[in-house]
């Protein structure tokens, strides 16, 4: 697993209070999440008082056509009295045209033909452009642990996500190993930062 560095990681976290008027440029550890194949990093930092470990670049299939693409990935941030909490995190990539991911938009898991919806803050100011027209949005959605573990014990996982439209992916072998692997390491043992 690579490291992502805090500086890079932590803005795409957690959501800003403050509102921003239209995109930023995109920083560099969100354009190492548009891989053409599936990859998979994790980054404690207990630097904020709180230790957040946070799974980034998990892409969804299918891959062809490349774009939209779609990752989900799995933010645990536990404070120092030990409680928990966890997010579902998308991250959005596209040439030219925005989904548009506002506050309260459904991000729909399906599981085994039961479907869990989820809310959350939307992706305004957490919206960038990159080259050649790249546009990104990344967006936060409250989970439980119950969920988490739910989803990471499927066979069958489909992600639908509305903004401007509806964008719908699915899991692969590897996307539900990797949620496994999150599970086992930051939600059943207490997560460390990195040394």
């Amino acid at each position: 697993m690579r490291k992502l560095t805090v500086a890079g990681l932590l803005p795409l976290l957690i959501m800003a209070c403050a509102t921003q008027h239209g995109p930023l440029p995109v920083t560099a550890g969100l354009l190492q999440e548009d891989p053409f194949d599936v990859r998979y990093k994790v980054h404690c930092d207990s630097a904020s008082g709180k230790t957040v470990c946070v799974m980034t670049g998990n892409a969804l299939r299918p891959f062809s056509p490349r774009y939209p693409l779609m990752t989900l990935g799995l933010v645990s941030e536990v404070d120092t009295q030990g409680s928990p909490r966890y997010f579902l995190r998308t991250v959005f990539v596209n040439e030219g045209k925005w989904l548009t991911i506002d506050r309260g938009s459904i991000l729909r898991i399906t599981i085994d033909g039961e479907s869990v919806e989820l809310s959350g803050a939307g992706s305004e100011g957490n919206r960038y452009t990159g080259e050649e027209k790249k546009i990104y949005e990344v967006a936060l959605f409250d989970a439980s642990a119950a969920i988490v573990r739910k989803i990471a014990m499927g066979s069958s996982v489909t992600v639908s996500l509305r903004g401007d439209f509806l964008l719908e992916k699915s899991f692969s072998n590897v996307n539900t190993l990797y949620f496994r692997q999150f599970v086992q390491h930051y939600i059943d043992k207490t997560p460390t930062a990195d040394k």
